[in-house]
């Protein structure tokens, strides 16, 4: 914008365990971000319909949807959950962005031919006045940024120049899983300073809406893409482009994001309710971290907090409270619909019972160091003496091909179990 636990130590329980005396890949783990409760507590990434809007915006059952294979898909996602923005309305304020952030999309970028910190900075390019005094609208977000999520550190030169599209908008020295708190940061943060905002006499005047009226919910009564992006550029960013370049710049970024998203369906979504079957790979997303991170790693993201919570409920079996690999494996099959059948309807229990309910539903591949890596598919299980993790294959976003848990020791996240060793057997779902 141009104006502008403690971790107690438990002894090892040998029955049940699920051990980690596991020979690992010689990968190195990736780089672990630093977490911030409230914000997986305010976040429920699960999935949705984008075109079903019956989740209220800020509601309990509603919160940020950023599953998508590049920022621009994330941001489309949130703002047509979280938001509650129509696709035509979410294409407006996205169009405007695309011009703000060179097309990037990136919550880290620097204003093109500003040198640091001067300029605009982030999805909307806020700015401090132009005398680059340390006031205005990019000091306040950046230290309500520090304030409320501790990635103040984000917010430097290294990180602000223009990723690459191979990058999908996420600065390469950034880990996925900041890039993502990132995002969902400015978006709540752009939400809510439009919901304080009012529209202005002269936008007004121009037939958007009322002088006064909430900026937000002006927007929400757009009907075109067109008319969503003039008024988001006219009341919100008010950049030095006149009508004519905010029609031809903005108004066709808006469309190519409109043509690019419009017709496609999510796999993501906040509305417990509207989850359906054949979204494995969303839900691997929602309940593992996408990094490994060495024990004692025990906190969950609040997706699978919820779906612990949901299952204790209703009598499934979840191991330690969810910091186990069975349970992990049951929620992640029933959940997900890939096989609600699995773990006897996930009212079984470990990973002994486990083994005899796949030895007697599913299909037996071999042990590790008779199969091909090569042909194994996402969902199959994997059983070796006190311990049980998934093939994922390759998620975008997701670092492993391998998600597991181990009994308090490791919250469900990117695995490094190894495929072939000799004494893991092989399990996959019979079609």
């Amino acid at each position: 914008m141009k104006s502008i636990i403690k971790y107690l130590s438990l002894s090892r329980l040998i029955i049940f365990a699920c051990l980690f005396s596991l020979t690992f890949t010689s990968t190195a783990g990736a780089t672990a971000g630093v977490y911030d409760q409230s914000f997986y507590s305010n976040n429920n990434i699960l999935f949705y319909n984008p075109d079903d809007n019956t989740c209220t915006a800020g509601s309990s059952t509603s919160s940020a949807s950023l599953a998508g294979n590049s920022n621009a898909e994330r941001i489309w996602n949130w703002l047509r959950q979280q938001g509650g923005l129509t696709s035509e309305q979410a294409a407006g304020v996205m169009g405007n962005m695309s011009v703000e952030t060179a097309s990037t999309f990136s919550p880290t970028i620097q204003q093109i031919g500003s040198p640091w910190p001067l300029g605009g900075w982030g999805l909307v390019q806020w700015t401090n006045y132009p005398d680059g005094s340390s006031t205005g609208r990019r000091s306040t977000v950046v230290t309500t940024l520090d304030k409320q999520t501790g990635l103040g550190q984000y917010y430097d030169a290294k990180y602000s120049k223009p990723p690459t599209i191979a990058d999908g908008g996420r600065d390469p020295g950034v880990p996925v899983d900041i890039n993502i708190r990132l995002l969902d940061f400015e978006l709540n943060y752009i939400m809510q300073e439009s919901q304080g905002r009012t529209v202005s006499k002269s936008v007004a005047s121009q037939g958007f809406g009322t002088a006064g009226a909430s900026e937000w919910d002006t927007l929400k009564q757009q009907k075109t893409v067109e008319d969503a992006t003039v008024f988001w550029h006219n009341n919100f960013e008010v950049s030095s482009q006149t009508p004519a370049e905010v029609i031809s710049s903005r108004g066709e970024a808006a469309k190519r994001v409109f043509n690019s998203f419009s017709s496609t369906t999510s796999t993501a979504t906040s509305c417990p309710n509207t989850i359906t079957s054949g979204s494995f790979s969303s839900y691997v997303l929602a309940y593992a971290w996408p990094d490994y991170h060495k024990a004692p790693y025990l906190q969950k993201t609040a997706a699978y907090q919820a779906a612990i919570t949901k299952a204790k409920s209703e009598g499934r079996y979840v191991g330690a409270d969810g910091i186990d690999c069975g349970g992990f494996i049951t929620t992640l099959m029933v959940d997900s619909g890939f096989d609600p059948t699995y773990n006897n309807n996930g009212k079984g229990g470990n990973t002994d019972a486990q083994l005899a309910w796949l030895q007697a539903h599913w299909q037996n591949l071999g042990n590790g160091s008779s199969i091909n890596p090569a042909n194994l598919q996402p969902g199959d299980v994997a059983m070796l003496p006190g311990h049980t993790f998934v093939y994922v294959g390759h998620i975008p976003g997701f670092n492993s091909v391998i998600a597991s848990s181990s009994l308090n020791e490791r919250a469900p996240m990117a695995g490094k179990e190894q495929l072939t060793a000799s004494n893991v057997t092989w399990f996959r779902k019979k079609a």
